[in-house]
């Protein structure tokens, strides 16, 4: 399951990148054309503020999301741990007071730490698209006030 997530990550991750690649394109273009000083129609200026707002608030939802989602992974981790270091402590367990071999310890040390190296590839994968997105929300609201600016002063 985590594969699946992770693997699905690593896609969304892909495309994520494209459109951060087309996105910074359209930043540049703006960026000239603001240099550029070009005449623009304010009803053109008006779509591609639209735009540029749209494109903040889906990212800024998208950074809402990942936020819950290393929350949940960074508990995930705590947990994990502490459940190993638990079940390492244990001689008998409390539920059926059998004696808890070492053999038994060591496979459950085993898969917490398969199951840890998934989950904390997915936290970072999270943490670094968090850092992409806000590098790109940075551009998107520097070129949404650089619009304003000539929308107030041209019309």
């Amino acid at each position: 399951m985590l594969n699946n997530k992770l693997e699905s990550f690593v896609n969304q991750k892909s495309r994520d990148k494209r459109n951060i690649g087309k996105l910074n394109g359209e930043i540049n273009i703006l960026s000239n054309e603001l240099r550029e000083h070009k005449t623009e129609d304010l009803e053109l200026i008006n779509k591609k503020i639209l735009n540029i707002e749209e494109d903040v608030r889906r990212i800024e939802l998208e950074n809402r999301e990942n936020h819950r989602k290393i929350g949940e992974l960074e508990f995930s981790v705590k947990a994990s741990d502490k459940m190993k270091g638990d079940i390492l402590q244990l001689d008998v367990c409390p539920i059926c007071k059998q004696e808890v071999t070492q053999d038994h310890k060591h496979t459950i040390k085993l898969n917490e730490n398969v199951k840890l190296k998934e989950v904390r590839e997915l936290l970072e994968n999270y943490i670094l698209k968090d850092k992409e997105n806000g590098i790109l929300l940075s551009g998107l609201k520097t070129s949404l006030g650089e619009l304003n600016q000539i929308k107030n002063k041209r019309y």
